[in-house]
């Protein structure tokens, strides 16, 4: 398997992230990189520079990454944190190519962060080419059964959906749901018997790249409203 990229605001929810990491890794060796985002510090010297980097982190900060550092440490995985200051589309792809990243943790509080940088990589993210594990609300101990929210445009067939993430995960799709645009909103009272019935844990969607407007505030999706954890995947625009 390959490594795994936990964008961060240092949170809390961010010990979990790496706790779910842990698991994903099944006992392989892997690398867990947490990756913090910086603006670059407005200060006309090297030594103000340095200064505002260094004093970047709060306690709580610095307690997070401790407890993270102790849920990597009984484990075969090797935890990195990296400081990015300013980030581009070409800046992130080497840098997950560098990293050799296989899935991305997204944390909500990383996700619904007011710094323009973490909302700017949560965009950029979304048109990266590997799997998105968006953690819901409560942490879990791992996924079995899975629903696939399949969209209109979307080509990718559950057959063909279990097979690629199979070498990856190991859930199983029990359920699905086609969702015409427009018609979410019709669909939460059977999604939901869906759920309690066959026992879902893990929701999984297709997404194709988009064209980033910073400006833009992306409303809650169709699967984010079930609380559960959702895993995205990059599907080819045809």
């Amino acid at each position: 398997m390959k490594n795994i990229l936990i964008p961060t605001a240092l949170n809390a929810d961010t010990a979990a992230a790496v706790s779910h990491a842990v698991k994903q890794s099944s006992g392989s060796s892997l690398t867990i990189s947490l990756l913090y985002l910086n603006e670059t510090p407005q200060t006309p010297s090297a030594a103000g520079w340095l200064r505002q980097a260094r004093n970047g982190y709060s306690s709580q900060q610095q307690q997070t990454l401790e407890q993270c550092r102790k849920l990597v440490s009984g484990s075969n995985c090797t935890l990195k944190f990296q400081t990015q200051y300013s980030l581009s589309a070409p800046l992130l792809k080497n840098l997950m190519e560098a990293l050799e990243i296989g899935l991305v943790i997204m944390t909500d509080s990383f996700r619904n962060s007011d710094k323009k940088i973490n909302r700017y990589a949560t965009k950029l993210l979304g048109n990266c080419k590997c799997p998105i594990l968006h953690l819901g609300e409560t942490a879990s101990n791992g996924f079995n059964k899975a629903l696939y929210i399949e969209k209109t445009r979307s080509r990718l067939q559950v057959e063909e959906l279990q097979q690629s993430l199979g070498a990856q995960f190991s859930f199983r799709i029990v359920s699905q749901a086609k969702v015409e645009d427009g018609a979410e909103d019709l669909l939460v009272p059977m999604l939901s018997q869906a759920i309690h019935q066959n026992d879902i844990d893990l929701l999984v969607e297709t997404r194709k790249p988009e064209r980033i407007r910073l400006g833009k505030s992306d409303k809650v999706g169709l699967p984010e409203s079930f609380g559960l954890p959702v895993l995205s995947v990059y599907e080819e625009i045809s």
